[in-house]
C-alpha cells in the first residue's frame, strides 16, 4: 500500500496538473515541487495523510490476508 508521501504526491499531482493546464510537464519537475510543498506542510495536514496511509495499509490487510 501506498505511504502518506505518495497518497499526497498522487493529490497533488492531480491539483498541479488540473490548475496548470499543461500535463506534459515532466514528473520530476513536479516531484520537486510537491516534495517542497511536503516538506513545508504543517503536522496537522502530515497527520492527516499519515491517517490515509494507515487507512490504506488496514484495506490492504484486509484484501490480502496473511
Amino acid at each position: 500500500p501506498a505511504n502518506a508521501w505518495i497518497l499526497y504526491r498522487s493529490a497533488r499531482t492531480h491539483e498541479f496538473k488540473a490548475r496548470e493546464g499543461c500535463p506534459a510537464v515532466p514528473q520530476a519537475d513536479i516531484s520537486k515541487v510537491i516534495g517542497q510543498l511536503w516538506r513545508d506542510e504543517t503536522p496537522e495536514v502530515r497527520r492527516f495523510w499519515e491517517g490515509e496511509a494507515q487507512r490504506a495499509k488496514a484495506r490492504h490487510r484486509q484484501l490480502y490476508p496473511g
